[in-house]
């Protein structure tokens, strides 16, 4: 975006140095209807949604999956949500851990909010876990999956960068 672009005009206005630019994304991890092994794919969607709490470039925040497919590998991922224990990144036995910061925490928020709106949520979509009484350190958010999303949706489309897994369906390869 707005970064991408002032980074591309100080090269092309200093010595025209080669550059390469990610400018965002929102990769999508897709099933087709020929899928095996629903439990492996499962466990690598997971990973891919809510590994450092959807918190990096390459999240896999949009799951995009044959509509023979979607109630089956659903209840799969809804199975596994409480396998991800969300708290303290101290304790052995937390998998997801808290927000960057209360600014950050407050935009996701934003997202499932207006995410609530459009989609259905099917778990999570709230703020977790108080260890304290210092609102600028609760920021825990419960690893959350919407379904019946579409693609125009804003939430479908921008970089959340949080545990936010969106469910979008397909019948045809065409598609």
């Amino acid at each position: 975006g707005t970064t991408g672009r002032l980074v591309l005009q100080a090269s092309a206005e200093s010595n025209l140095k080669r550059i390469a630019l990610e400018c965002g994304g929102k990769s999508p991890q897709i099933i087709f209807a020929d899928a095996t092994n629903l439990d492996h794919v499962a466990d690598n969607i997971m990973d891919g949604a809510y590994w450092n709490m959807g918190e990096n470039c390459s999240c896999g925040a949009r799951l995009i999956v044959h509509k023979s497919l979607k109630a089956a590998i659903l209840q799969k991922l809804v199975d596994r949500i409480p396998d991800w224990k969300v708290g303290d990144p101290l304790n052995v036995h937390t998998k997801a851990g808290p927000m960057i910061s209360q600014t950050h925490t407050q935009k996701v928020m934003g997202y499932m909010e207006s995410a609530k709106q459009q989609a259905t949520l099917v778990v999570g979509g709230s703020k977790t876990l108080e260890m304290s009484d210092d609102e600028a350190t609760n920021n825990f958010i419960d690893l959350t999956i919407f379904d019946n999303v579409e693609t125009g949706m804003d939430f479908a489309q921008e970089e959340i960068f949080g545990p936010i897994l969106s469910i979008l369906t397909f019948d045809t390869e065409d598609e």
